[in-house]
């Protein structure tokens, strides 16, 4: 009887340590990931997310003898959402391609990440707005700050926050967008 029972409970120990061992062993599949897209949020109350899109469109810059590397975007939707949502930049910067030139405000609706704001007029940087931070969390729309430019620009660039001074980048500094 007691040789039964153990040769029962070392069986059961032995299934169980090969059960376990599979575990470690053996690697999940895991379903290919979708492509990424840019979503913006569907209601204010939600905190919206933001990837960049497999279709994004990228261009070189140079600012007086730095060359960056932006994410570009022209659509009305495409500049309304802007970097919201994102938790960090994903390349250098975002250039805002304006047409037609015109005085623009920008807000930081849903912004997670401060930033540095850039106004460039005819090929020239017009404005800087330094470390604008974003807003707290659940800041009505009506109560969020506009960053104005002071002139019309055909461009603004958004960097990641104290970039415009590391990189040394100065109120009528050239722009060449390559």
């Amino acid at each position: 009887m007691y040789k039964t029972r153990f040769v029962l409970f070392s069986l059961a120990a032995i299934i169980g340590l090969l059960f376990s061992a599979r575990i470690f062993l053996v690697k999940p599949t895991v379903p290919p990931s979708p492509p990424i897209v840019i979503t913006p949020s569907l209601t204010p109350s939600q905190t919206p997310t933001q990837t960049i899109s497999s279709g994004s469109k990228f261009k070189s810059i140079k600012i007086s003898i730095n060359e960056l590397s932006v994410e570009t975007v022209s659509t009305p939707e495409e500049i309304q959402l802007g970097l919201s949502g994102r938790s960090e930049i994903g390349s250098d910067g975002m250039l805002f391609v304006i047409n037609p030139p015109r005085q623009i405000s920008f807000w930081m609706k849903d912004m997670l990440i401060p930033l540095d704001i850039i106004w460039i007029s005819n090929g020239k940087i017009t404005g800087i707005e330094k470390n604008v931070p974003p807003p707290l969390t659940g800041t009505p729309e009506n109560k969020l700050i506009n960053y104005p430019s002071s002139n019309p620009v055909d461009y603004v660039l958004e960097l990641k926050a104290g970039d415009a001074d590391f990189w040394g980048i100065k109120v009528l500094d050239e722009v060449l967008i390559l």
